[in-house]
This record gives C-alpha cells, structure tokens and sequence, in this order.
C-alpha cells in the first residue's frame, strides 16, 4: 500500500467514525478521531495501541500464537489503576485501542469498567474474545460501557467444528451469548457495539465458509436503528 492510500484509508476511516459517533450521541469521540488523526499525518503519531487485560486463557487452541501455558511470565490482571495511568498517556494520541493479547479479556473482572475508562477519554475500543464468558450481566456492561468493536472468536458453523477449532469452549453457550448481547443492544437501541464474528479457516472448517456467513446474520438479528 502507498502511502498516498494509507492516507485515503485513514481518511475514509475517520469520516465513517465522526459519522457514527455523532449519530450515538458521542461527539466527543468524533472529534477524538479528528484530532488524533491530524497527528498521525501531521506528525506520524501511533493512531492505534494495543494493551493486554490479562495473559491467561479460558481455552487451549492448538494454533494460538501465544499459549498462555507456554508463557514465561507471571499469571497476573491489568489493574484498574494501572490502566488508567497507561489511557491517561496513549489517548492523547491514540485513538484506536486494541483491548487483548495473549489470553481472553473476559477472565479479567475489570475489563468493562477499563473499556468505560477508554471511550470516555474518546478512544475507539476493539475487544477480542472467544465469547464464552460474555454472560449477562457482561453483556449489559459491555453495552453500558459502550464498547465500539466486538471481535468474537466463533471459527466454526457448527458445534463439531467450533469446537475442535476452540478447544474448551461450547457452541451453544457462545451462540447463545452473543444472541442476548445483540438483543440486548437493540432493545436498549443502543449503536454499539458493531458485533464480528471471526472464522479462521482450516480444514476443519472450510467447507462451512457460505453456513458460518449465514449463521453470523442469524444471531446478531437486526442492527439498531442509527
């Protein structure tokens, strides 16, 4: 890519973000996207961070690119406080922050209130999670907190293959968790967050590419009115 067209796509980006954050009733966040945009092609500033809320995971994927078993560091939570500090520094430049690394954001108890923090300092939060921890009171929390970006980890059509590509985890309760949080999101007639669902294709599963498509317009129902 030229650097002519990442500017177009940093461009076109920020145009989409202003336009859905004032129509969720966050201009603050638009013009967090303008200001911080202008530093990155003004002054090269990062205009993405990405911060780990824990390094443990509730699975064990044979492909994970940073088995939370194998790391050589301390089990350990992201504190509420120390969290602050780190979004207290990088929004100022930053707009985008990237909320996991190695291991599920969800096992950390804190993790909504620190996506909270972040959008209320005008970041763009995108969270990662395999979904299985997504309970209730989460998804109210999620919704609470409005988190922007929703990446859920699903890599499968069906229980047989979801589940040998996300060992540990159960279909139905991730089905059914993302289910609840997208009702809830539209019966709040809340904006966010945008729900993904991820498939990694193997060849577990690339015969349910066109069934997975289908199934992720199936249980993310209608989006909220905007």
């Amino acid at each position: 890519m030229s650097a002519w067209d990442g500017l177009k796509k940093a461009g076109r980006r920020t145009a989409k973000e202003v336009l859905v954050n004032f129509q969720a009733g966050e201009p603050h966040k638009a013009l967090h996207a303008v200001k911080t945009a202008f530093g990155f092609l003004a002054f090269d500033h990062p205009w993405s961070v990405q911060v780990e809320p824990c390094n443990m995971c509730n699975l064990h994927c044979d492909f994970c690119s940073a088995p939370p078993g194998e790391l050589e560091r301390q089990k350990r939570f992201l504190s509420y406080e120390n969290a602050k500090k780190i979004i207290d520094d990088v929004s100022r430049y930053t707009h985008y922050l990237w909320f996991w690394l190695a291991g599920e954001p969800f096992l950390n108890p804190t993790s909504p209130k620190i996506i909270q923090y972040a959008t209320g300092k005008g970041m763009h939060v995108i969270v990662s999670s395999n979904g299985m921890l997504i309970t209730e009171k989460v998804a109210g929390e999620l919704i609470d907190a409005k988190l922007d970006e929703l990446i859920v980890s699903v890599d499968g059509a069906s229980k047989q293959s979801a589940e040998a590509m996300r060992k540990g985890s159960t279909f139905e309760t991730v089905i059914q968790n993302i289910k609840f949080l997208s009702r809830l999101r539209n019966e709040r007639k809340a904006a966010k967050p945008l729900i993904i669902f991820q498939l990694i294709v193997s060849r577990k599963n690339e015969h349910e590419i066109e069934a997975f498509k289908q199934l992720g317009g199936t249980v993310k129902q209608r989006e909220p009115r905007r």
